[in-house]
């Protein structure tokens, strides 16, 4: 199997992009999916969770209140590290058994925080979804209704835009300026050796 990881800035396109490449007949596991249905009660994830942060991270039908939790993580930066500490792991773990399950022949792998996190050992290319951070911010603002202040707390946390390019195998731009299916198109004349892509391989 060949296993591909997508990773990306936070709002940079990574979920649109995947969704295109799933609509053409790729596979898709989604870290994000994954760490979300960990988050859900019963799930071992909610435990570390609630055990660890307490009752309070928690709404009134006693599900995880996300927006939250990710407000208080992220200005917290100790806090953010040890949630992905106990959250890692898990989703590692799987990842690993989805792979395992899998028959296809191929994979795409999406993983926000794929070097930090040493996921890249995971995946046999790595691809990156760049995109300019003033855009990244705009999109970060309008769909989590945060404030600017929190939406570039959040982008510092992560790797900048530059060096995630430059430690990946290859990289497409998502700025606005074409359709998402368009860079889908691009992707997959990567990765089977198709059209001005293939010299690059």
């Amino acid at each position: 199997m060949q296993r591909i990881g997508l990773t990306g800035g936070i709002a940079s396109g990574k979920t649109a992009l995947a969704d295109a490449l799933a609509q053409r007949g790729l596979t898709v596991i989604d870290a994000d999916d994954i760490s979300r249905a960990l988050m859900q009660p019963g799930e071992p994830g909610y435990r570390v969770a609630v055990d660890h942060f307490g009752e309070g991270i928690l709404d009134a039908e006693g599900k995880i209140d996300r927006p939250a939790l990710r407000r208080r993580v992220f200005e917290r930066p100790e806090e953010r590290r040890n949630l992905e500490r106990m959250l890692h792991p898990l989703i590692r773990q799987r990842i690993e058994q989805t792979l395992d399950e899998l028959e296809e022949d191929s994979a795409l792998i999406v993983v926000p925080l794929l070097f930090e996190s040493g996921f890249d050992d995971l995946v046999d290319r790595s691809l990156a979804i760049d995109c300019p951070r003033d855009i990244q911010i705009e999109r970060l603002m309008q769909r989590d209704g945060i404030d600017r202040m929190l939406a570039e707390r959040m982008l510092d946390a992560q790797m900048s835009n530059a060096e995630r390019v430059q430690r990946s195998d290859h990289s497409v731009v998502n700025d606005g300026s074409q359709p998402v299916e368009a860079i889908a198109e691009q992707v997959l004349d990567w990765l089977y050796g198709r059209g001005p892509w293939a010299s690059r391989l």
